[in-house]
Order: C-alpha cells, then structure tokens, then sequence
C-alpha cells in the first residue's frame, strides 16, 4: 500500500510528455494564424477605407443614415433673433431700386443686419444710373448689409475664384480702387443641390476661405461665410451681445473650421415675413412703399434679416433637407446662423477616433474568423457569431445616444468595413488553410512512404541479425550432436539440448522484435520538429530519466532538411536511430560505474551538401576483456556496432568510423550527404 501511494503522484501527471508536446504545436499553430487573422484584418481596413470613401452610394447611404439620426436630436431652443423675408411676388426689372427701398425699410424698422441673396439679374453690371440706388444704400449701410456671393463646394485647399459684386460698391476714381473692401460686405455661401455625402455644403459649412477675386486674380483675400460676417456685425448691433457665440480657437485658423449644421425643423422652421407684407404695391414689384404698420416693425425689430431668393431659384438653387423637403438658401443660412449663435451645431467624431473603429471592429471580426477556420467547430462558432453581433448592436446603439446627444458617429461605413474585411479575411484564410492542409497531407503521405520504406530495411536487417546468429548457432549444434552420436554413443545430449533451447528463446524474442516493428510502421514523434528538436528531446528524456548523468555539451545545428520527402524522412529515422546507438554505448560503456566519462558532446553541422554527426566522451578506459566486453555487449543489446555499420552503409555518401581521442576517450563520427540526386539514386536502389 505505501508503494502504491508514492506511485500515485506520478500517475497523476497533467499531460505525458507526447500529449503536451502536440498540445504545444497547435496552440504555436493557433499562434501564428492569429496573428495572421490580425494583420489581414488591419491591411484590409485600411484598404476599404480608402475605396469605400471614394464611393459615391457609400457616401449616400451614410447621409441617410445620419439624416435620419439627426432627426433623433432635440435642439435648443429656436433664436427669435433670427427673421426671414420671402419674395412671394414677382418683382419688375431691374430690381435695383426696389432692392435699396427694401433694405432701407428694414433698417429703418429696426433690423441689425440685412443679408441679400440678390437674383441673377443683378449680378451683371447695368447703366450705373440704375446702380446707383442700391450702391448707396450698400455704402450707407456697409456695416450693415452682407451680400451672397454662391460658390460650389471646395473640394480642394487651393484658393478659389469668387465672383463678387464690384459694380454695387462705391468706387474711388482717383485710387482706381473700391472704397469698401468686398470682403468687409461680402460673405460667401457654398450650395449643393444634390447632395452626396455628410461633408456637402448643405451639411457642413465653411467659416472662412481664401479666394482670388475676378478683377483681382493675382491677390488672395480671406473671405468668411455668410453666417460668420452675419454674425460678426449683427454681434456689434444687438442689444444682448452675449446671445452671439462664434467658433473660436487661438490654434485653429478661421479658413479650416467647418461645422455640421443642425436644422431645427422642415421647411417653414423659421420664422418669416412675406414682402408683400413690407412693401405696398400691385404685381409686378417695382418699388417698395413701406406699410405703415406696428407689426412689422414689431417683427422687423432688432432682428438679424434674411432676405430669400424669389420662388423660382427653389428648384436651382435650393437643397434637400435631413427631413425630405426642399429648403431654399434662406432657411439653410438660418439654420447655420442659428447653429453658430446657440453654439448647437452638430458635432463629429475625428478622423483618428473613425480610423480607429475601423480598425478595432475589423481586427475584432478578424480574430473570430480566424478562430472559427481554425477550430473547424459548429459549437464554437455560434458564440463568436453572437460576440460579433453584440459588437455590433453595441456600436449602433451608441450611435443612437450620440445622435441624440447632437454628435455624428458614422454607422454605415465601419460597419461595411467590419464586414467587407471579415469576408476578405475569411477568404484569405480559407486559401491558406487549404494550403495547409495540403502541405500536411503531402506530409504525412511522405512519412507513410518513410515508415514502410524503413520496415522494409528493418525486416530484412532482423531477418539477417537471425540468420547471422542464432541459426548459425543452431547449426553448429546440430552438428555437434552429429559428431557426438557417432563418436560416442554412450554421451548424454542434454547439455546440448538445453543450448538448442536457448537458441529457441533467442528466435522468439527475435521474432517478437520483428512483430512490435511492424506495430510501430510511423515516424518517430519527436523528428516532426527537425532532426536536432528530437536529438534534443531525446537528450532531455534521458536526463530527465537519470539514464544519463554526464555533463552535455550541445553543438547542434539545424540542417536544412526538405520538407515532405520521404527519402529523406526515411533517412532521418536511420540518422536518429544511429544517435541513439551511439548515446546508449556512452551510458552503458563510458558513463560511470562502467567507466570513467564526465562529459558528452554532441554536435551536427552541415556544409554544403555535407553533413557530420559527432558523438564523444572523455572517458579514459582500460582495454576490457573479452569475457567483459561480451558481457557489455549484452547490456547495450547486441549488435550495436553492426546495426550503427549498416546505417552509414546505406545513407547517400555515407560512412562512419570510431575515433580514439588523444586526451582519452572516444569519437563517434558520421558522414553523409544531404542532397536530393543521392537520395533518388538511394531510393531507385
């Protein structure tokens, strides 16, 4: 009972050392195509970053998305600073002379600021005595008034051509110069009509540029939007200064500030004031007679004036809401203005923080992708599969808050990236797992080819150990018996019967070797890692075991051996048998108490084609006798030295001798050549 208790721990070891070398193998394995799931996933998000950006139906679907989240968001409250004028009735040409009667009513009333988004018509130079009405009101009101220059969008950080309106400014004939300078009365507003993306003018505007004006093309000018300069004056009229905030930052030019406009509401937010309210007269417009009214000049009162494009501009200029509807230029620049003076204005995510998802989420499915091609388990997908779409649903619902919350998170793009580079990578890896597979198919197909070509030599090397041995033992005593029958009859044979039993023993153990030889038809485990990991292994179980108590000096260097041979293979199995024939004559002969040994060595190197297997001792022996070294060849096993002859014999290039060393001890030397002509010429053989 006490021997079974000390046993018991040993027993209950976790692994037995074959188990945890695989174990070892496929978590590496599992290793490497990890880390392979997770550059595959980092290169192809970078990839479908740049493509998806270019693309136009992307950038479509991600604007209704974010429109449709944006309608989520609850304003502040609606600024009554801010007033819109329509032009409900056709007005006659030309326009100047009711255009300055209509801002000087305004002003008169009590508005802060006039912004004139002028018709077409007006934009051409006429006779400048019909100028000259609105040039004196704009003059007169210069700190007043912004007119609207409209440009495209800028899609590039280069300076623009803007067209502004020289022949409305009071000019300096002796100067040859504008006495007011067009960006102190200009502002510009950049319009889509179609809009594409979340970064279109009619959802992201530009605080400030620099342009090169028309008549002045060699100079460039900073020009700010319609609602900075709006904003700017209107700031320096009100009665409540504090009520105008507009985006500052000491580290951040004007010209690179664009803010996300939130619109409060369809078309009809706003508060609005028909002309026709304003002004008293028939259709067509040619003047405008002020209405003697208290009302309007109650609405019209330190207010921050719009003053819209007539009607027909809604279908060339006008642009398409996050709700669905049609705005005109107007109410897009009060909405901005609005955004701007509440500082409510839609926040983004930055470029890295988008980059980033991106990122994460694909390197994230890349990893569950990876897995599941690896496991090859339906059980352990489901989960990943679960895991991914609670990424999912997490990042949408945090887009849900935050659109609540007035910041803009994208939603359509990484999720399509997530996606596009998990099928990418599925793909990638799927190929590459095939390849594998092949690779060890081909492999294994190798070491069967190896195991039968080493039973074939290993047969014919046990049939020839009994031919050698025990039948010629057999006949020897046979013949004896002959002799002794005919000389003397009268001898007792039963010496000579219990030697032809001893002689049947050895056959039989003889033939058991042959049998567990052709159990054990594979390829020793420990050489799938290479010729020197198993040498090594085999060092480390010896020690381990306490077989081997010298001190190893480790000089093996890994050959370059071809994969998938069974040639090779074959010859690698002969090699390490070889090794360990040579390791066990140092045990039994060298290593005290049968010899005098303190050290091993070990060392396989390779030169070109060449290879050498060295085995050496230190031990210094007397010469044994032959009673002895019988007895020593009993305990090594027999026929060492026949079987290490043999190996050498039928390696390509092959040979091998032992070496006496100087110092005392003694030097196991193997030669043979590592090349694929020798070893096809081996095999034809």
């Amino acid at each position: 009972m006490c021997q079974f208790a000390a046993a018991s721990p040993q027993a209950n070891n976790l692994l037995p050392p074959d188990a945890e070398e695989s174990m070892s193998r496929r978590l590496n394995l599992l290793n490497i195509w990890l880390l392979a799931g997770v550059g595959l996933s980092a290169f192809w998000s970078v990839v479908l970053s740049a493509v998806l950006s270019q693309l136009p139906l992307v950038g479509q679907l991600e604007l209704r998305i974010q429109d449709y989240l944006t309608r989520l968001h609850k304003p502040s409250v609606l600024p009554k600073e801010i007033l819109l004028v329509t032009i409900d009735r056709p007005i006659a040409r030309p326009e100047h002379n009711f255009y300055a009667e209509l801002v000087q009513a305004l002003i008169h009333k009590g508005a802060k600021v006039v912004v004139l988004n002028l018709p077409n018509s007006i934009r051409r130079p006429l006779d400048s005595r019909l100028e000259n009405s609105l040039k004196q009101a704009i003059a007169k009101y210069s700190d007043q008034i912004v007119l609207v220059t409209y440009i495209k969008r800028r899609s590039h950080p280069l300076p623009a051509v803007l067209s502004v309106y020289h022949h409305l400014l009071p000019f300096d004939r002796q100067s040859i110069k504008p006495l007011i300078a067009p960006e102190q009365v200009h502002g510009f507003f950049e319009s889509e009509v179609d809009v594409k993306d979340l970064s279109s003018p009619a959802r992201q505007a530009h605080l400030a540029g620099d342009f090169h004006y028309v008549e002045d093309f060699h100079r460039t000018h900073q020009v700010k939007s319609v609602a900075a300069i709006a904003l700017e004056k209107f700031s320096s009229h009100a009665a409540n200064p504090a009520i105008v905030q507009i985006i500052e930052n000491e580290n951040t030019p004007l010209t690179q500030i664009a803010v996300n406009i939130n619109f409060w509401g369809p078309a009809g937010t706003f508060p609005r004031l028909k002309v026709s309210s304003i002004c008293a007269a028939a259709a067509p417009l040619k003047r405008c007679s002020v209405t003697p009214t208290h009302q309007v000049s109650q609405q019209v009162r330190h207010k921050l004036v719009l003053l819209d494009l007539p009607k027909e501009y809604l279908t060339s200029l006008g642009v398409l809401s996050p709700f669905g509807d049609r705005m005109s230029v107007g109410e897009v620049q009060a909405n901005l203005i609005a955004s701007l003076m509440t500082n409510s204005y839609l926040k983004t995510t930055p470029k890295w923080f988008d980059r980033t998802i991106n990122m994460l989420g694909a390197i994230c499915l890349g990893l569950l992708v990876t897995a599941g091609i690896v496991e090859r388990k339906t059980k352990s997908i489901r989960p990943k599969i679960w895991l991914f779409g609670g990424i999912l649903g997490s990042y949408t619902s945090l887009s849900l808050l935050a659109a609540c919350q007035g910041s803009i998170m994208p939603l359509a793009t990484p999720i399509l990236i997530w996606l596009g580079s998990g099928v990418l990578v599925a793909v990638c890896l799927q190929l590459a797992w095939k390849q594998h597979q092949l690779h060890q198919q081909r492999q294994a197909l190798a070491e069967r080819q190896a195991a039968l070509l080493q039973a074939r030599k290993l047969l014919h090397r046990v049939v020839t150990d009994i031919h050698d041995g025990p039948l010629q033992e057999l006949k020897l005593v046979m013949d004896g018996i002959e002799l002794l029958a005919i000389d003397h009859p009268t001898v007792n044979p039963n010496p000579l019967l219990d030697r032809l039993e001893a002689v049947g023993r050895e056959l039989r153990v003889q033939l058991g070797n042959t049998r567990l030889m052709a159990e054990k038809l594979a390829v020793t485990p420990e050489l799938e890692a290479g010729l020197v990991r198993g040498m090594r292994q085999h060092l480390q179980q010896l020690v381990k075991s306490g077989e081997l108590s010298l001190r190893i000096q480790d000089n093996l260097h890994p050959l370059l051996e071809p994969e998938s041979d069974s040639s090779w293979l074959d010859a690698r199995e002969d090699i390490f048998r070889f090794f360990k024939e040579a390791i066990a004559n140092v045990i039994y002969h060298a290593q005290p108490p049968n010899g005098s040994a303190t050290e091993i060595s070990v060392s396989l190197t390779q030169r070109g084609t060449q290879c050498t297997l060295l085995v050496e001792n230190n031990a210094i022996q007397p010469a044994a006798s032959p009673l002895e070294s019988t007895n020593r060849r009993k305990l090594s096993g027999g026929y060492g030295t026949k079987l290490m002859a043999t190996i050498a014999a039928e390696l390509p290039g092959g040979h091998w001798e032992r070496i006496p060393r100087v110092d005392g001890g003694m030097q196991v030397r193997l030669i043979w050549t590592l090349d694929a002509t020798a070893r096809s010429k081996t095999e034809d053989r």
